[in-house]
């Protein structure tokens, strides 16, 4: 790729001068203008907006708005680890974070976390929007001019912000079909969710729901709803209770990191038969139950990469300096399923 300083040696300018051209800055001869427009189009020359950005000496201050990184079995640490990684590379791009963390199961946590959001006088937000029904309030009430970009949960109808991360419908889809191709006679499953709205998990039962719809497949789905408190207790006491009463009760669908909670049960039941579990996430408890092969599958949505990726969205959009909000440009990354034979390809 061809450089502004070349362009100028060829033109026998000064670089000021092309980069007063390139910009539409003036103070330059209509015939040298010409000329040096004629080199630009000939070479195809493409500014390099991150370079200019950076001798200019712009700092970019992001906001990361996220769950406490111990909550769903220190699952919130691998999207943290990306996000550091990002800001690492970008900190010679004079880039630079703030996180503020909430308590994924309080609403009052989450909106506090927008409270200061003015006066910390933030250049952009990566927010990870787990709460449904308060975000679309917080959302109006941020400048209009502040660019955000949501990551892990997807949200419907805010066509304004960019989305990094999974397809969470085609994520409870795959789920439903390998669940299928575990089990192939009649059989009873359960689903379980946290009594909190969460859309993104809302849409992966949804996906689990309708491959069985599509497949006209003979099963019984619970979705059972867990209260946020005793969620151990209280998954243990549906798993076995349903072992007691239902000969049929073949496999579980865990839609988040809570996978091993199953498996925990499993674990201490001990059923005669084989009980399926497919559940989400490479955190270190689902690695292992993965590994004893109480897990069947996991499926990876490659949150670090989310982490990682919501940065670099930023700070392009920040350093090529568009001045509207992010639109369309939604990353949906591919899963990965991993297994008890291909899991130590994906840690380190």
């Amino acid at each position: 790729m061809i450089t502004m300083d070349e362009i100028a040696k060829m033109a026998n300018v000064s670089r000021a001068t092309v980069d007063r051209v390139v910009h539409n800055r003036g103070r330059v001869s209509k015939e040298k203008e010409r000329e040096i427009k004629k080199l630009l189009k000939k070479y195809n020359y493409v500014p390099n907006h991150f370079a200019s950005q950076l001798r200019l000496g712009k700092q970019y201050r992001i906001g990361v708005i996220m769950p406490d990184l111990q909550v769903d079995g220190a699952y919130w640490k691998l999207p943290y680890r990306g996000i550091c990684r990002a800001c690492d590379e970008l900190v010679a791009n004079n880039v630079e974070k703030k996180f503020i963390f909430y308590d994924k199961y309080s609403v009052g946590s989450f909106i506090r976390a927008f409270d200061n959001i003015n006066e910390d006088s933030f250049d952009g937000l990566l927010i990870a929007p787990v709460m449904t029904e308060p975000i679309y309030e917080i959302i109006k009430r941020l400048p209009s001019e502040l660019p955000y970009v949501f990551f892990d949960s997807y949200l419907p109808r805010i066509g304004s912000a960019s989305y990094i991360g999974e397809d969470p419908y085609g994520g409870g889809f795959l789920a439903g079909k390998l669940m299928n191709l575990l089990i192939k006679e009649k059989y009873t499953l359960i689903a379980f969710r946290l009594k909190i709205t969460d859309f993104h998990i809302d849409e992966r039962i949804r996906g689990f729901k309708d491959y069985f719809i599509k497949k006209r497949a003979n099963i019984d789905l619970k979705v059972i709803d867990l209260d946020v408190i005793n969620r151990e207790v209280q998954v243990y006491n549906i798993i076995k209770e349903e072992i007691e009463k239902s000969p049929h009760f073949k496999g579980i669908f865990i839609p988040n990191a809570l996978t091993y909670l199953a498996a925990l049960a499993l674990e201490k039941l001990q059923p005669n038969d084989k009980i399926h579990l497919i559940g989400y996430d490479l955190i270190e408890e689902n690695i292992k139950y993965l590994k004893a092969e109480i897990i069947d599958f996991l499926i990876d949505q490659r949150s670090e990469e989310q982490g990682y990726k919501g940065i670099y969205a930023l700070y392009k959009h920040l350093s090529m300096n568009i001045n509207k909000r992010l639109n369309n440009s939604n990353i949906y990354l591919p899963v990965n399923i991993i297994t008890q034979e291909n899991i130590k390809y994906y840690i380190n």
